[in-house]
């Protein structure tokens, strides 16, 4: 369920996907549920505040390139 879009999709890992899965894993830990197709989904956002539902939005973002970074999520 954790797995980023290019790994379904049989591409080319790259640390981009551990991001999307610590992004999962951190969605599940913010709101007690699994994660769904979007981190701005109704049944997700009423729970989070806006700071947190942005950077889990970034992490999740399909496209790899536009994902966020590891330093990206620590800073």
């Amino acid at each position: 369920e954790y797995a980023a879009p290019e790994v379904v999709l049989h591409r080319q890992y790259s640390p981009a996907c551990d991001v999307w899965a610590l992004g999962c894993a951190a969605l599940y830990a913010a709101t007690a549920r699994p994660p769904t197709r979007s981190p701005s989904s109704s049944s997700h956002a009423a729970s989070m505040d806006v700071e947190l539902k942005a950077t889990l939005a970034w992490m999740l973002r399909p496209e790899r390139s536009r994902r966020a970074t590891a330093l990206d999520v620590i800073q």
